[in-house]
This record gives structure tokens, C-alpha cells and sequence, in this order.
């Protein structure tokens, strides 16, 4: 308390200023960041799904249908898909995997096409049941719906995904089977965090560059006041 009594009315109000800035800045930051999260997520899933689109068309549907009859890893139809789906990982550059389901049954699948990282993983035509509660009911969306749908964050045994599930049809618009393109969760949190980070910094710049404004400005306010009061001092101080 004392020290603040001995403190100069022009530092006192620029204190409580500066309090003040700080505290509206942090709240609109704070909700800066908010908005900024919820609309990346909404930017992100369209994303995925343009992704997924993209390489749905990219397929040849007839090639995937033979898929369901020529079963193995060893049959061409089977070498030519993963051949593309290889180039397409490739120049997409950040999808961990991709495959092709055959889905019958509620809760399982069989794959029937996929890239060749997931050669230890899938056994071709072989059905497969170590799914997440996330994957299954999103892809029974994307098959109930005909169209493309993306999971929220999940985990597997194999790691933390978001995985966007793309309907692949015939020439009649049947669907035949489905797409799936999975994510690693940690680049995804990786973007989000690093346009948070910048978000902040920002943030943190506009306030050190405001309190050095408001100090300029109460600064000029208050100097002929202060002007006044030493002129008023030395007056003082000559009269005795």
C-alpha cells in the first residue's frame, strides 16, 4: 500500500489502464481461440472429405467390384488398386493409410484393397474385427447415407486416428464398397496447436505494442498537468 501511494499519478493510471487492456484483451483472445478451433475443425473435415472424394473418383469402380469376386494379395486386380492407392498416399503426403471395405456385417469388415503399409495389418478378403466404436459408426453413416462422413478423434490398438469413410459406386450410383482414409491424430492436434500458438503470439505482440501507445498517450495527457504542479512547486518555493 505504501508503495502505491508513492507512486505517480501517471503510472497509477497507466497500471489501471494497462489492467484493464489486459483483461479485454485476454477475454477476446480466449474467444479468438475458441472460434478459431471451431472453425479449423469444420475447414478440416471438409477437407477430408474433398480428399476422400477426390480418390473415390480416382478409382476405377469396375476394378473395385472385381476386387470382390478375385480374392488374395497375389490376383492383379488386387496389385493395380494398391498400386494406386500407393501413389495417391504418396502425393497426398500426409494420410497415414487408405483401404477399400467390403462391408456385410454389422461391426466387421473385409477388406478387399489397401495400401501397402497396412500389408501387416489386413489380410486381404479376410475378415477383419478390431475396430474402434468411432470407426464402425461412422462408416455404417457414410453407407446409410451414401455419402462421405469423418470420425471424430479415436483410438485404436494401432494408434489415434480421424479417419474420413467415402462411398465408392457402380455406374448406376450402387454402392459397392467403401473407402476409408485414416489420419494420425497427432499431426491433426499439431495443426490445430501451431495456429493456436500463433494466434497467442499475436495476441501477446498487439498488447505489448498497446501499452506502449497508451503509455505515449496518458504520458502527453498528464504532462501539463505535471508541468503545472512544478510550476506551482518552484512558486511556492520562491515566495518563502
Amino acid at each position: 500500500m505504501k508503495l502505491l501511494r508513492n507512486t505517480s499519478l501517471k503510472n497509477k493510471i497507466l497500471l489501471t489502464v494497462s489492467i484493464i487492456v489486459l483483461l479485454l484483451i485476454a477475454i477476446i483472445t480466449m474467444q479468438s481461440i475458441r472460434e478459431l478451433n471451431n472453425r479449423m475443425s469444420v475447414d478440416l473435415e471438409q477437407e477430408l472429405k474433398s480428399v476422400g472424394l477426390l480418390t473415390a473418383m480416382n478409382l476405377d469402380s469396375d476394378d473395385v467390384k472385381d476386387l470382390l469376386t478375385e480374392k488374395g494379395e497375389t490376383n492383379a486386380g488386387f496389385k493395380k488398386i494398391q498400386k494406386q492407392l500407393d501413389k495417391i498416399q504418396e502425393k497426398q503426403g500426409i494420410m497415414s493409410w487408405s483401404y477399400i471395405w467390403d462391408v456385410k456385417d454389422a461391426g466387421s469388415v473385409t477388406p478387399i484393397g489397401y495400401t501397402s503399409n497396412l500389408n501387416e495389418v489386413y489380410e486381404a478378403s479376410e475378415i477383419f474385427t478390431d475396430l474402434a466404436d468411432e470407426h464402425i459408426k461412422t462408416a455404417e453413416l457414410a453407407i446409410k447415407n451414401n455419402s462421405t462422413a469423418v470420425t471424430a478423434i479415436f483410438q485404436d490398438p494401432y494408434g489415434s486416428w480421424r479417419t474420413v469413410f467415402t462411398p465408392i459406386n457402380d455406374d448406376n450410383g450402387k454402392l459397392i464398397a467403401l473407402l476409408g482414409i485414416d489420419y494420425s491424430a497427432d499431426y491433426i492436434n499439431t495443426i490445430i496447436k501451431t495456429s493456436v500458438i500463433k494466434q497467442i503470439v499475436i495476441a501477446v505482440i498487439g498488447i505489448l505494442l498497446l501499452l506502449v501507445l497508451l503509455y505515449i498517450i496518458i504520458d502527453r495527457l498528464l504532462k501539463p498537468i505535471a508541468d503545472s504542479a512544478n510550476m506551482a512547486a518552484e512558486s511556492s518555493i520562491s515566495l518563502m
